[in-house]
């Protein structure tokens, strides 16, 4: 028992540990339609920003479909500071869109290139007019709200430098492991107090 007890005190505390790394700034809030938890982080590059995900769980968000999309924003960008989080509304986001490939061009290959972090099917996209259009060559990375709207663009790994906030989803599982391991290891060291207690009594 004293050896579970221990691994479960490690489990939990990893866990926590790994949100507190994750740089989080915002939520968790969830999504009704998908039970999914949501976060913002900050991060300055794509890459950085997926680690924060996988950190705890997760994945930069996934969009599959105009109402998820509406839902992002509403939530995260046009009505956050009411709900006591950073002023977003001009802010841009990464998400879990990017293209693998690199040197694909700049038209329709290079769209269709893109992929979500998740593995998830591509089946919606919302980018703005004339996007994505590997402008630089190495726009490989999907922003939200770049043109303060609410669309899509592909931009550099750095986000042009302008891009210090993610968007993370994690399954509402992840939440409720944080909890089953909590409870778990308050019900384990309240099972050792009584055995010690009892042996003790029959000292």
């Amino acid at each position: 028992m004293r050896s579970y007890s221990i691994t479960s005190a490690v489990v939990l505390v990893s866990l926590f540990s790994a949100i507190a790394r994750a740089n989080i700034i915002y939520g968790p809030v969830v999504d009704p339609s998908n039970d999914q938890s949501y976060y913002v982080t900050s991060a300055e590059t794509w890459t950085l920003a997926q680690a924060d995900a996988q950190s705890i769980g997760g994945n930069l968000a996934t969009i599959h479909n105009a109402a998820e999309n509406a839902w992002i924003n509403s939530t995260f960008i046009a009505n956050l500071t009411s709900s006591g989080g950073p002023n977003l509304s001009s802010a841009q986001l990464w998400f879990g869109f990017y293209d693998p490939k690199i040197n694909d061009g700049s038209g329709a290959t290079h769209a269709a290139d893109f992929q979500w972090a998740d593995g998830e099917p591509v089946i919606y996209t919302n980018w703005n007019p004339m996007e994505p259009n590997n402008n630089l060559g190495d726009e490989y990375y999907a922003v939200l709200n770049y043109y303060h709207d609410g669309t899509w663009n592909d931009v550099p790994l750095d986000g042009f430098g302008t891009v210090p906030y993610g968007i993370v989803e994690v399954p509402e599982p992840a939440s409720a492991t944080l909890i089953a391991c909590g409870c778990a290891l308050l019900l384990m060291r309240g099972t050792r107090r009584r055995a010690a207690a009892a042996a003790t009594s029959r000292a």
